[in-house]
Formats: structure tokens, sequence, C-alpha cells
């Protein structure tokens, strides 16, 4: 018997540069999954987006795990005016915050998963404020959001974030003074979280996808009544997966010799003739991901494989099948016991929901009523076949 792993793992690309084109701004966003088992409990994915922002910048005015990310876009001739009853012409901004379902696709296969995303967070920096108060629009807007500490240097510019909870769209604060001035606003920065599925349920490789908002007066991403230097913010997603496959210790080497079920002795006192020849053999498994299992066989008898007379050529079936678990048929999600394994060329589709560290499995070699008549009637006959499993992690 031979056991081959074989593992096909999805490379890591990470990038967190923005750009502009055409009037539309758009974000790297990066996440992966790696394996750890050192960690078998571990199933979320780690962002690892670079940071930059208000609260990168400014970490201690955000509250503890709030991260944000640089955007390109600027304001120019930003209206500030606190006499007007216009409420955009005063410390204002809005955002799309809801929940929205985006889907991302395997770059090789095709294959689509769901995942979710948010809006949390908008900051950003006023400039050329000309001795006009801002009133700390930092630390407490109106409208629901939750306002993070203000950062100044005299009137030369006035930085500060709100955080978005999920529904609220719209914030605000009016300024102390009634003076009405142009500003510019820049430095704006955003914060998102993105909900994943279990990536123990996810094949290996790189996921990508893309969720664009509106931006400028009265869209998605709203700061203001001004000039924006772009209408659109394309958040580009890509999601990697890196799963563990490892296959080793088989038992008494890789050899399974058959013979009726508590050994010869009984028939070889008189007993009656065998119904069965069976033996099995054990093998450590260790991964984190679905995985496919492909039964290759020497000497084929339907969709089995089969042992081979060495003097006459004679063919017999023997029937393989696995035990893993803990692991379940994705075809039928029923726990891998005894699971009939086929020589047809087709995967069988496995996963676990958690990771497999050094799991004792077994696979499982048997001969029916009919190959063991054939086999017995042939007294000092040697049966052979070499049975091999490919592993393949998804």
């Amino acid at each position: 018997m031979k056991l081959n792993a074989i593992l096909n793992i999805g490379c890591l690309l990470v990038s967190g540069f923005t750009s502009v084109v055409a009037g539309a701004a758009s974000i790297n966003l990066s996440s992966e999954f790696r394996a750890d088992k050192m960690n078998p409990g571990k199933n979320e994915f780690t962002n690892t987006t670079p940071q930059g922002g208000h609260c990168y910048q400014w970490q201690s005015t955000c509250p503890a795990g709030t991260t944000s990310i640089s955007t390109p876009i600027t304001i120019s001739d930003r209206l500030f005016d606190g006499a007007s009853v216009d409420k955009r012409k005063w410390s204002y901004m809005s955002m799309d915050s809801a929940e929205k379902n985006i889907t991302l696709t395997h770059s090789i296969t095709g294959v689509e998963l769901v995942f979710k995303f948010r809006l949390t967070l908008l900051s950003q920096y006023y400039r050329g404020t000309g001795g006009i108060s801002f009133n700390s629009p930092g630390v407490r807007p109106v409208g629901g959001c939750l306002g993070t500490i203000g950062m100044a240097n005299g009137t030369a510019f006035y930085a500060f974030g709100w955080i978005f909870p999920e529904g609220v769209m719209e914030c605000w604060r009016q300024p102390t003074t009634t003076g009405s001035r142009f500003i510019s606003a820049d430095t704006i920065s955003i914060g998102y979280q993105l909900v994943t599925p279990n990536p123990l349920r996810i094949d290996s490789g790189k996921y990508i996808g893309s969720v664009r908002y509106s931006v400028g007066n009265g869209q998605q991403i709203d700061l203001g009544e001004g000039n924006y230097s772009d209408n659109e913010l394309v958040f580009n997603i890509e999601a990697t997966v890196h799963h563990d496959l490892i296959v080793g210790h088989i038992a008494n080497g890789g050899k399974a010799q058959l013979q009726p079920p508590g050994g010869w002795g009984r028939w070889m006192q008189g007993g009656p003739q065998p119904q069965r020849l069976e033996n099995d053999s054990t093998f450590i498994l260790s991964g984190s991901g679905p995985f496919s299992v492909t039964l290759r066989c020497e000497h084929n008898d339907r969709n089995d494989c089969a042992l081979k007379n060495a003097d006459n050529g004679d063919l017999v079936p023997v029937v393989t099948s696995l035990t893993v678990p803990g692991v379940m048929n994705a075809e039928t999600n029923a726990l891998t016991e005894q699971t009939r394994l086929s020589n047809d060329g087709v995967p069988r589709l496995l996963y676990a929901d958690s990771y497999l560290l050094n799991q004792r499995s077994t696979l499982h070699f048997q001969t029916g009523g009919a190959a063991t008549q054939q086999m017995l009637s042939q007294p000092g006959s040697r049966w052979r076949g070499a049975v091999t499993l490919v592993f393949d992690a998804m």
C-alpha cells in the first residue's frame, strides 16, 4: 500500500497601496488564513492590509481595536458655515454603514463564496481654518456616531474621526462660530469589517472580489459640501487560504496481509472455510481544510482494485474503504466511517470543522465470499496488488 499526499497550496499576495484611475479611487484589502498545527482551534482569517490614516497615526484617539486605512480622496473648496441651516456645511460626515454581501471568486477554480462587508469609521483633516472654531467635532457628534478625540495644530488643521454603528448613516456637529470660510479636507481614511466564512470549509487558494461606493455630495460617502477629487471608492478584496495536509506513519511499512477474521487457526484445525479475508492498515493524517482522496490500483476489477495470482494471472476484487474520525463526506454529509472507495478516478471530497492533528485513520481491505473461495481453491497460490491513495488539499 502506498499513500501519496499531494498538496496544491494557493500563494499569498498582499498589497495595501491606493491608486486613482479616471475619477475612481481604489484600495486593496487583503486577508489570509494560514493553518497552524500549534493552534488547531484557529478558524478565522487575519487582516493583512497595511494600516494607515487617523487611527494609525493617532492611535490614542481611537477606541482599542479600531483600525483605519488611508484613501487618496481629497476635498477642495469645502464650504464651512456655522450660520447655515444646512448641516452639510458644518462638521459633517455621512456614510452607508449597512452590511453588504459580497462575492469573492477563487482565482483558479471559479468557486464563489459570500463574505460580509461593512464600513465602520470615517475620518478626515480640516485645513486652512483661518481661525474658525470647529467646536471639537471629533468628540461629540450628533446623529448616533461615536466620536474620537480630535487632534489640532492651532488653526493649521483639525483631525478627527467618527465611528458609525451599523444603521447610522449621517452625523454632524454645528460650529460655535457663525463665520463662513472655504477650507480643504484631506487625509481621509476609512474603517471596515470583513466577516468571512469558516476557512476550514474553504478550498486553498486566492479569492478575489470588489465592492464600490459612490463618493461626493449626497452620495454613499459624503463629507460635506465641496469639490471631491474622486466620485467613487472601490475596495478590491483578496482573501487567501493556505491549508496543511500531511499523511504519514503508515503501519506495517505500508503492507497489509489479508486473513480470515480471527486468523487462519480455526480453518486449519478443521473449521468452516472463511467467507472473507480482511486486514486494516492505519496511518496518521493531519490537515486543516477540505481535501480529496482518489483510489488508484495496480490491478482493477470493475470499480474495485484487484489482487492478481502470480502464477496464472487470475484476478479477484478487493474492497477498499476508509475511516477518518471526525471527517465528513462532502456529498452525503455523513461521517467517513468505512467509506467505500472506487477506482473510477473521481476524487472523494472530505472535510472537517476543525484542524485534524495526528488523527489516527484506517484503510480497510476485504475480499468477498466468491473471491475468497477462488483464492482458497488454489492452495499455495500468492495473490498481490498495490493500492495507492492520493490525498489532495483543496
